[in-house]
C-alpha cells in the first residue's frame, strides 16, 4: 500500500475503537483518504520600473508569471504557489 494522507483526528479515533494491534491496522487502513497536494513554496521577484512605478510587476519565482499583485500576497494567482520566501524541496 502506497502513502495515503489521512486525518489525524480520524486516526486516533481508530485507534481507540481498536481492540488490538492487527484490529488498529486495519482500522486505520479502512479510513478514507484525503485530497492534498504537496505545498509549493515560492518568492516573488521585484521588478521596479523607476520611470513609471505604477507599471512596476512581480514574478513568482515557480512559474514566473508577472503580476501586479502587491508583494505581500500569500499566494501566486497563477500557479499557487505559497510566497513564504522558502525553496521547494526536490
Amino acid at each position: 500500500m502506497g502513502d495515503v494522507l489521512i486525518s489525524k483526528a480520524a486516526a486516533i479515533d481508530a485507534l481507540k475503537r481498536a481492540a488490538y494491534w492487527q484490529d488498529a491496522e486495519r482500522k486505520i487502513a479502512e479510513l478514507p483518504a484525503v485530497d492534498a497536494a504537496p505545498v509549493v513554496h515560492g518568492y516573488w521577484i521585484n521588478h521596479i520600473d523607476d520611470l513609471f512605478p505604477e507599471d512596476s510587476m512581480i514574478e513568482c519565482s515557480e512559474c514566473h508569471e508577472y503580476t501586479h499583485l502587491l508583494p505581500d500576497d500569500n499566494y501566486c494567482p497563477n500557479c499557487g504557489a505559497k510566497m513564504d520566501g522558502r525553496e521547494t524541496d526536490e
